[in-house]
């Protein structure tokens, strides 16, 4: 497995002036579905995309299993 380096953060905020670090893995364990992390990720990126919240809900409603979609939708 490749490993980033220790201070990646430090070298992408020296490339990038608008840099938000997010543990997806961490919120997803908070929401009691590890494998959620993907949704997490892409649920911090939506509070810069120009779609309301409801959007989101419905498209998770369609695309993931109901079993899952609790968590997806708290992460």
């Amino acid at each position: 497995m490749a490993k980033y380096p220790e201070n990646v953060d430090e070298l992408l905020r020296w490339k990038f002036e608008n840099l938000y670090m997010v543990d997806g893995l961490a919120i997803a364990r908070e929401s009691g579905e590890p494998r959620a992390a993907n949704v997490a990720l892409i649920g911090a990126l939506s509070n810069f995309l120009p779609f309301e919240e409801s959007v989101w809900e419905e498209v998770l409603s369609e695309t993931v299993p109901t079993k899952a979609l609790q968590a997806n939708l708290k992460a």
